[in-house]
């Protein structure tokens, strides 16, 4: 693994090709003309910019129960400029007129959000693209939902568990492995290249090399 899986949503099941993965959250305006400072949920501003243009963009707000992923009903246009267009809480079906890099995250412009009172109206919305039109992760990287459901091995060939979670962190993100054993508590698993040796999407595993003691047996 050349550079940590990419991390756009953690999904507990793989999503469905229609579903709306969330690839940023609005955080507040930027100005006031409408521009908006978003925290990527994703691998970075470069492949935040390509899934911009993988298709259709879509700004909702999130709800309490599903904050990062939904299947879209009738996503429509923002109806006019006023900040009150925005208070059916979307889905909207919207363009990014531009977006550029700042700090860790991303000053966007959406058209329909043109000021700073209507961008106040959406923070914590999310901005997203469906599942079907995600760019490729890239080399050595992987999406969360690609990895949730693979089975965990050892280099010698012990099976594990499964992975049915991924918490990110700042500094690296944590694979959730539960044991076969229904008795076993669930353990975490660095997600760096001196524990994860190999991911393999077709095989549907992960071969690690694991410290004596980390899987709690």
């Amino acid at each position: 693994m050349g550079r940590q899986p990419a991390t756009v949503i953690p999904t507990f099941e793989p999503p469905a090709g229609d579903e709306i993965l969330a690839i940023g959250a609005i955080v507040k305006p930027h100005g006031l003309t409408g521009e908006l400072r978003v925290h990527l949920l994703c691998s970075g501003f470069d492949h935040f910019r390509e899934c911009l243009k993988a298709g259709d963009l879509y700004l909702w707000r999130p709800s309490s129960d599903c904050p990062r992923v939904f299947a879209p009903t009738t996503p429509q246009r923002i109806p006019g400029d006023s900040a009150s267009a925005v208070d059916g809480g979307g889905p909207f079906r919207v363009e990014a007129e531009s977006a550029r890099v700042c700090n860790a995250g991303a000053l966007v412009r959406v058209a329909g959000i043109g000021s700073r009172e209507t961008a106040e109206r959406i923070r914590r919305w999310r901005l997203g693209v469906e599942a079907c039109q995600l760019p490729p992760a890239g080399e050595d990287a992987y999406y969360h939902f690609q990895l949730q459901g693979l089975t965990m091995r050892s280099k010698e060939g012990e099976m594990l568990g499964q992975v049915v979670e991924v918490l990110e962190s700042p500094a690296h993100d944590h694979l959730v492995v539960k044991p076969p054993s229904p008795q076993s508590e669930a353990f975490l698993v660095p997600l760096v290249e001196a524990f994860v040796k190999r991911v393999d999407l077709d095989g549907r595993q992960i071969v690690v090399e694991l410290p004596e003691g980390l899987t709690g047996t």
